[in-house]
């Protein structure tokens, strides 16, 4: 008896129809989690009923958020029945949780395009004012020059124990200066997201919407700017950060001096 399958869809029409290549429809089948409607005994060709346009669409965009197909036989249940109010839910769950690390990463990425636009302004401007908004650095005690040895060294030891304090990196790295008892005090500052419950050991330094100077300045004139500046202009705190530029140079960096304006 001839089987009637012209209500059916062939496994090229199921493909055009959910943009599903039949590459991946064929896979679908092979891990159990795709079955056919019926299959031709004379030529083993595989034919779908309409819904399963909407299940292979489910299926792709499940896999394009990276949820494991192979899992999904859970959610065949008896008689190749199908959970789907589960695998909307799980679907919905993951991309959910995307959607929250696409925020973190755009603004990552929208921090990282301001410094180097403000990286642009300081190689055109002999002083630029900055309005900071809320910056908090880690502070620790270090004696030595910028982008030294030593120094790559301690921020490397820094950087590594992070974790162990529950603080979040920035991207910003460098020393703060900071003249008290008629000398200067210097410290390796990294930038970091400001903790909730700071451990009573850790120093930092706060700078909460205040007016800032800022140019960029040669390592090697650091130290004697630091002192001039200190004798001429009476400032006694100051922060040079490394910068990111475009091109960006990641063995010599350009310095970001920055004076806190009284």
């Amino acid at each position: 008896m001839n089987q009637d399958f012209s209500n059916f869809l062939t496994i090229g029409e199921l493909a055009k129809l959910s943009a599903v290549h039949i590459k991946a429809l064929r896979y679908y089948e092979s891990i159990g989690i795709l079955t056919p409607t019926a299959i031709n005994s004379e030529n083993g060709y595989r034919y779908y009923s309409y819904p399963h346009i909407t299940y292979v669409k489910v299926i792709k965009i499940c896999a394009n958020y990276g949820l494991p197909l192979k899992n999904f036989t859970q959610y065949i249940l008896e008689d190749n029945k199908i959970n789907m109010l589960a695998i909307l839910n799980a679907a919905s769950k993951e991309i959910k949780k995307q959607e929250k690390q696409l925020k973190v990463h755009q603004q990552y990425l929208q921090k990282m395009e301001q410094q180097v636009k403000l990286s642009q302004r300081l190689d055109s401007s002999v002083q630029y004012h900055i309005e900071t908004l809320k910056e908090t650095f880690l502070l620790t005690p270090f004696q030595g020059e910028m982008l030294s040895q030593a120094y790559f060294k301690s921020v490397h030891q820094i950087l590594s124990q992070l974790e162990k304090f529950h603080l979040s990196y920035e991207n910003r790295v460098g020393c703060y200066y900071l003249y008290t008892h008629d000398k200067f005090e210097q410290y390796l500052a990294i930038k970091v997201e400001k903790p909730k419950k700071p451990a009573a050991s850790l120093k930092f330094l706060e700078l909460n919407y205040q007016h800032l100077h800022a140019e960029h300045v040669n390592k090697a004139h650091i130290d004697a700017w630091i002192i001039e500046n200190h004798k001429k202009e009476k400032h006694t705190e100051f922060l040079a950060l490394e910068t990111f530029e475009n091109p960006m140079d990641l063995t010599n960096p350009h310095l970001e001096l920055r004076y806190v304006l009284s």
